[in-house]
């Protein structure tokens, strides 16, 4: 509960401080896949959304491929994968191969269809007791809100979402220090380490600047957990920011104590993941929906 109404109360917040407008999204063609795309508001930000990887893959200042701030590798055939937005249904210990994520989330096109202002994107049925999900996209402002929305069998589940960005960027955090965090984060299990850990020594990948902290990609794979919060990447001078922004649907339990945004360095895999995560959602709520942000904005720092 504490979530969500840390989430929501942010969400409106933020929301009244823009007026929608009409933002439209076109039909397009990106590497030779179908896509949508469309302008902030303000025109100052690109979105493109590949309709056969079912994600987005592009956001700059323009559509240019120079300029896209995430990672999107050329082909769907790339050994790294399909890079972009990525968006799975935890707990991930429940997953009925362990891993990968079932293909209708990773490795699916998606139905598309346009209602007013909103993208949706729908993939495959997902099989093996799982609930059903669909992908939402629009604009905001200059705020790229992306949602996924859980529909389907009564099963308590965690939605996951995940912004892939080039190994070169930086990601900046200003984390909450206190008894049960002495860092503000904690390093959290995952394939390469078994154990969650909350008094350790700093990574090396770690820098401490201020009230924030600097993370940049290493050799060593590493997964931070923070309390819900802003995650920002830094590169080619301009700023990202990925947030938790809206949560429909009561919170069934917790997972990760409560560590619902984490950073995922890749080691040898050359790209860094911002994740927001949701708590899992009781599945006897009307509606269940996790929405997040990415904005930009040019910086000097």
């Amino acid at each position: 509960m504490k979530y969500l109404r840390k989430a929501v109360t942010a969400f409106l917040l933020v929301t009244t401080a823009f007026t929608l407008s009409a933002t439209t999204w076109t039909p397009a063609t990106w590497r030779g896949e179908s896509a949508y795309a469309a302008v902030s508001d303000t025109g100052d930000w690109h979105a493109i959304v590949s309709v056969e990887r079912g994600r987005l893959v592009h956001f700059g200042v323009t559509d240019d491929a120079a300029d896209n701030l995430i990672l999107a590798t050329p082909t769907r055939d790339d050994p790294v994968g399909w890079g972009g937005h990525r968006v799975w249904l935890g707990p991930q210990r429940e997953w009925p191969r362990g891993w990968p994520p079932p293909d209708a989330w990773e490795h699916s096109s998606a139905v598309p269809e346009v209602e007013g202002n909103t993208l949706v994107l729908t993939p495959p049925a997902t099989g093996h007791d799982w609930p059903d999900l669909a992908r939402t996209y629009r604009w905001d402002g200059d705020r790229l809100l992306c949602g996924v929305r859980v529909s389907g069998p009564a099963r308590a589940v965690q939605v996951i979402q995940i912004i892939q960005f080039p190994a070169t960027a930086t990601v900046l955090v200003t984390p909450e220090v206190s008894d049960d965090a002495p860092s503000g984060y904690v390093l959290l299990p995952f394939y390469a380490r078994n154990s969650f850990l909350k008094e350790f020594t700093s990574p090396a990948t770690v820098e401490t600047e201020g009230e924030r902290i600097l993370i940049r990609h290493g050799d060593e794979p590493l997964k931070f957990g923070f309390t819900p919060r802003a995650l920002r990447s830094l590169q080619q001078n301009v700023t990202l920011t990925v947030a938790p922004e809206s949560l429909t649907g009561e919170p069934a339990g917790e997972l990760n104590q409560g560590y619902y945004t984490e950073v995922f360095l890749g080691g040898r895999e050359p790209f860094i993941e911002l994740e927001q995560l949701s708590p899992p959602l009781n599945p006897a709520s009307p509606q269940r929906e996790f929405v997040i942000s990415i904005a930009g904005a040019k910086s000097n720092n």
